[in-house]
């Protein structure tokens, strides 16, 4: 089982290369786009967030291993904190 999932309370809706996220308590939306989308679909499938790092490093010209991460935990401790992404591990968003 991967470590994040999206939460009950989250639709997504694919547009182009992006995605529209809902977040059906909150009465909200938010544009995810292309790369984050990249990283949340690596993450969503169980993918190692040290592994997607290193991938983003090679897929992303000029983008190194260490932005990457940060930029990773950036989106994921947002999407946590809005209650939209859950941590499996610890049963709730950090």
């Amino acid at each position: 089982m991967p470590r994040y999932q999206w939460s009950k309370n989250t639709d997504i809706q694919p547009m182009d290369d992006t995605w529209i996220v809902l977040d059906l308590e909150g009465d909200a939306y938010f544009s995810i786009n292309a790369t984050a989308r990249w990283y949340l679909e690596n993450l969503l499938h169980g993918e190692d967030p040290d592994r997607i790092s290193e991938m983003a490093e090679n897929r992303y010209e000029g983008l190194t291993r260490e932005q990457a991460k940060n930029d990773m935990k950036v989106l994921i401790s947002e999407l946590c904190r809005l209650k939209l992404l859950v941590d499996t591990e610890s049963g709730q968003n950090p």
